[in-house]
């Protein structure tokens, strides 16, 4: 019975939000990228809340968007969001992989930052359509450049100690991990290692996930808080490395699977060390 309620207060904390909520009142940005010689385009394109100016930039950090939709095949699309103030941006794919998420090395960057350096901002309005028109200049992404401002720099493990390679850590502003990321790690590395960089100093709580989405887990994977069942604030100084910050996650089975188990399994998420 304990590891059944270890089990679920384990699963709500790394939920996200409640289900069932009353939709926001939404506004539309719609737009089109055009690059040379592209037939049938595949990216998407997403929107950013201006937090303090902060701009989007793949090579620093990496912000998880506030809205985001596939490209249609002519390059155009449209952006439901609550109203606000937001940078504007769109990946094309040039490499395979997954649609969705950050740009991979070899994609075409547009709008934010845009081949100039500057980002484009607007205003979303309830009920209202902004078209910022067509934009063609972009510039190739080629990575993570080198960062010397705020991070964090740990491994992820499994309850026997072992690395998990292909996970990503999100860092949240508050404790219940249910307000949107301030950003994410690209993909652990085949010794567990992550790097989440943070476009400014601050106090955030680490939840490891398989993808993005703040969907239950219910189809199973890995998954875990830094502090286990009770978060544990980490405070980020503003120009050095946060590191040893090491996160135990657990694999939860598929919700079939754990009917078949009885939720057999892993007893707790212990807390993980750190330096």
């Amino acid at each position: 019975m304990r590891y059944i309620l270890g089990l679920f207060m384990l699963l709500a904390v790394c939920s996200g939000p409640a289900l069932g909520a009353e939709p926001e009142p939404l506004g539309t940005v719609k737009g089109r990228i055009e690059a040379p010689g592209m037939a049938n385009y595949r990216g998407i394109a997403a929107l950013w809340e201006a937090r303090e100016g902060i701009v989007p930039d793949p090579r620093k950090y990496v912000i998880i968007p506030a809205a985001v939709n596939p490209l249609g095949p002519d390059g155009r699309f449209s952006i439901k969001a609550r109203p606000g103030d937001y940078f504007v941006g769109a990946v094309l794919r040039k490499t395979p992989g997954p649609t969705m998420g950050p740009p991979r090395p070899g994609d075409l960057v547009f709008m934010s930052p845009d081949a100039a350096g500057k980002a484009l901002q607007v205003k979303v309005a309830l009920g209202a359509t902004i078209d910022v028109g067509t934009h063609g200049a972009a510039w190739t992404y080629a990575g993570l450049e080198a960062w010397g401002g705020p991070r964090i720099e740990g491994r992820i493990i499994d309850t026997e100690g072992l690395p998990v390679a292909g996970l990503l850590v999100f860092a949240f502003g508050d404790s219940n991990m249910s307000e949107h990321p301030l950003a994410v790690s690209e993909r652990s590395d085949a010794e567990g290692r992550f790097q989440v960089r943070l476009p400014r100093s601050t106090t955030v709580y680490l939840r490891v996930r398989p993808n993005y989405g703040q969907g239950s887990p219910m189809q199973g994977g890995y998954t875990g808080v830094f502090g286990g069942q009770v978060p544990k604030p980490l405070v980020v100084p503003a120009a050095e490395a946060l590191s040893g910050v090491n996160i135990e996650v657990m694999e939860i089975p598929p919700l079939g699977e754990r009917r078949k188990q009885g939720l057999r399994g892993p007893r707790t998420l212990k807390e993980s060390n750190t330096k």
